[in-house]
Parts: structure tokens; sequence; C-alpha cells
């Protein structure tokens, strides 16, 4: 009991530490505008670097299946489109990585999906990856002036949608796990309250879709503000 009560307070802390990074960083670059440019590589550098030390880590390392590691869990998706429109400034990626990267993330540093907890390696992993995308969403808020709007929602999940069913055949010829359509993933999570895979997905969809409205909901109400005011 003293030891879960332990690995609770060190994950909380953590939790907070990552928080405060992601939401201080784009703060702070914002009273130095020449820096933002320099970051935005950086970051890119960074949301490479992890997806390839993370295969390198599952396959070679550990001695997993690539075809079980590729980058195509959902947060992986998120990692790549976010710093694809880092890249290009292609907006709808990062109408993506807005949705997904906050909700998939988000929800993953809240309840990391490790094998290990603190303060095992992996369990840094996880939490330093996903707080990367989150950061990256929040820099490009607040420094590269980007947000989601009511229209982007509807075809966010039909492209999600078309996506899942892909990802359904993907997983059919390798054997694999993505988007955690066949098994649940380590850890407490959402998942670990809904049926068995693969009929949770009858849970899952609605929770998703939930949720991709309450990532939303800032806006809403930011937008009502702002029309009071005008």
């Amino acid at each position: 009991m003293q030891e879960f009560e332990l690995l609770s307070i060190s994950h909380f802390i953590s939790f907070c530490t990552c928080l405060a990074a992601i939401f201080m960083i784009p703060k702070a670059l914002q009273s130095k505008p020449e820096l933002i440019n320099s970051f935005r590589y950086f970051l890119i550098i960074l949301l490479i670097e992890n997806q390839i030390r993370s295969t390198y880590m599952e396959t070679l390392v550990k001695g997993g299946s690539l075809a079980e590691n590729l980058p195509l869990h959902l947060c992986d998706f998120s990692a790549i489109v976010i710093a694809a429109f880092l890249i290009t400034g292609f907006r709808p990626l990062f109408v993506f990585a807005y949705f997904w990267g906050i909700a998939g993330a988000g929800m993953s540093i809240l309840t990391p999906d490790s094998e290990y907890a603190f303060p095992h390696y992996e369990y840094f992993a996880t939490m330093y990856g996903h707080s990367l995308i989150l950061l990256a969403v929040a820099f490009s808020i607040v420094n590269l002036n980007q947000r989601p709007f009511k229209s982007d929602i509807l075809k966010l999940i039909l492209y999600s949608s078309l996506l899942l069913a892909v990802m359904y055949g993907i997983n059919f010829i390798l054997g694999s796990n993505y988007w955690y359509l066949n098994e649940r993933p380590y850890g407490e999570n959402i998942i670990s309250l809904m049926p068995e895979p693969p009929t949770h997905m009858f849970i899952l969809y609605p929770v998703a879709i939930f949720f991709i409205y309450l990532v939303y909901s800032p806006y809403i109400y930011l937008d009502r503000r702002k029309r009071r005011m005008n």
C-alpha cells in the first residue's frame, strides 16, 4: 500500500511537471519572438527523434517485432502529423493533431500505457513522448496562431473513421494491435472500463466523439465571449 501511494505521488509530480512545461514554454516564447522559428525546428527534430528511438528500442533493444512496433498508433499519427504541420504549415495536419493529440496524448500522460511504473525508463519515455505532442500542439496555438473551428469536427470524424477501417485491415494483415483495437493497453485507463476488444468499439467510438467535442469546448466558450464583447 505504501509503495502504491509512493508511485501515485511520483506520477502526480511527473504529470504536473509535464503540464507545466507544456503551458509555460510556449508562454515564455511569446516574449522572445526571435526564438520561435528556431524552437519550431527544434520541436521537429525532437518529434522525429522520439519516433525513431521508440521503434529502435522496441525492436532492436527489446527484440519486438517490427510489424507490431511501427509508428501507427494514434499518438504516433499525432506526433507525425504535428511534425509535418510544423514543416509544411498545412493546416489540416494541425487539426488532426489538435483533437487526437490532446485527447490521446493527454489521456496517456494522465494514465500512462506503460508496462512499468516510475522510475523505469519506459515510464519516462511514455511521459516524454506524449508530452512532446502536447507541447507541439500548444506551441502551434500560442506561437503560430493556430486554432480549430467547429467546421473541422465532422471532417475529422469522417477521416478518422476511414483511418479506423484501414487500421482494422492493417491489424488483420500484420497480427498487430494498433489503436488498441484487438487488445487493451497496459495500465488503468478508460478502455479498462469497457468490454473486451473488439466489442469495446461500440462504446469507445461514441466516447471518442464526446472527447472531440470536449477538446473543442474551450473555443465554444471563447467564441461566445468574443461575440458578447463585440
